[in-house]
């Protein structure tokens, strides 16, 4: 199943959300309870030789992610954490 990017066009709160292609799309503001807009986002494919490969590219990635989110990269906690999670765990600045 995909991610879904959202968007609010009341409070500009961006999530994501997790659905089968067959959903409808949502229509509300988990914060808010404004309008929702389903945003285009990019397609992540990736071809890999073996499933070991695979695991060990994933595994750098994920190593390299945590130190960016540890070094305060608000941007990639913003990835994993959401936009609100990102600010609670951060503090809002």
């Amino acid at each position: 199943m995909p991610f879904y990017e959202y968007k609010c066009k009341v409070c500009d709160f961006m999530f994501e959300e997790l659905q089968s292609i067959n959903d409808e799309p949502l229509v509300e503001c988990p914060e808010c309870s404004g309008k929702v807009k389903r945003l285009v986002s990019g397609v992540r494919t990736q071809v890999a030789k073996d499933s070991k490969e695979l695991g060990e590219q994933l595994k750098a990635e994920a190593r390299k992610d945590a130190q960016d989110i540890r070094n305060g990269n608000m941007e990639k906690a913003a990835d994993y954490l959401g936009e609100k999670g990102a600010l609670d765990y951060y503090g809002k600045k």
